[in-house]
C-alpha cells in the first residue's frame, strides 16, 4: 500500500479529534468527502458536534459519566459508580458489612464468604460474595445492595496443602447493617466428629 499520498480534505473537512478515511467515501451520503470516524464525545458527518450528555454531571459525586455512542439515543451515557454506590445514576448507597477479626492465626491464604439462607430451610445456602486475601484479614469490609445483609459469614484459612480450617465470623438474621468484632469460632469437619472406624451410608 502506498501511504505517500495525503488527502487534503482530511484536514479541511474532518475534525482534528477524528480519524479520516478518504478511501471509504462510498459509506457516506456525499462521496466527495472522506469518512470521518468520531471519538465518543463527538458526532456528525465531520465530527465537529460535541456530545455534551455528560456536561450536566448526571452521575453526581458518586460516579463517573461515560458516553456510550448509542445510535438509538436511548442510553447516551453510562455511569461507572464508586465502590459504595449503585443505580443507573449512582444514586443508591450500598450498605456496609464491617467485621473486625480478633484472632492470631497466620495462614497463607484466607477466603471470606458471605451466604444467604432461610430460617425455614437451614440446609439451603447461597453464596452471595467472597473475597480472597493473603494472610489473615483483620478488617473486612463488604458493601451490598440488597435489603438484608448476608446472614452468615465464614472464614476459610489455608496453610500449605492441608485441608482448610473453617471459622464462623457471624450469624445474624434480618440485619441490613452489620458491624461486629468477631472472635471466629472453629467449625470442625463433620467427618472428624464421627467415631473412628465407623462408616455411615446415607
Amino acid at each position: 500500500m502506498n501511504c505517500t499520498v495525503y488527502e487534503q480534505k482530511c484536514s479541511s473537512y474532518c475534525s482534528s479529534d477524528s480519524i479520516c478515511r478518504p478511501g471509504q467515501r462510498g459509506l457516506i451520503k456525499n462521496p466527495d468527502n472522506p469518512l470521518c470516524i468520531c471519538s465518543l464525545d463527538y458526532f456528525g458527518p465531520s465530527c465537529h458536534i460535541r456530545n455534551e450528555a455528560c456536561k450536566s454531571d448526571p452521575c453526581g459525586l458518586n460516579g463517573t459519566c461515560h458516553l456510550t455512542n448509542d445510535p438509538t439515543g436511548e442510553k447516551p451515557i453510562v455511569c461507572q459508580c464508586s465502590k459504595q454506590f449503585y443505580g443507573d445514576r449512582c444514586q443508591d448507597e450500598k450498605v456496609p458489612v464491617a467485621i473486625d477479626v480478633n484472632m492470631t492465626l497466620a495462614p497463607c491464604v484466607s477466603v471470606v464468604q458471605f451466604y444467604d439462607g432461610s430460617q425455614f430451610s437451614r440446609s439451603t445456602l447461597g453464596l452471595r460474595h467472597q473475597m480472597i486475601t493473603t494472610g489473615l484479614p483483620l478488617t473486612i469490609r463488604y458493601y451490598h445492595d440488597q435489603e438484608k445483609a448476608p446472614f452468615l459469614s465464614l472464614l476459610k484459612t489455608y496453610e500449605g496443602f492441608s485441608d482448610p480450617q473453617y471459622y464462623v465470623l457471624y450469624v445474624q438474621w434480618y440485619s441490613a447493617i452489620i458491624n461486629v468484632t468477631s472472635t471466629p469460632r472453629l467449625c470442625p469437619n463433620a467427618i472428624s466428629l464421627l467415631p473412628r472406624g465407623k462408616l455411615f451410608a446415607f
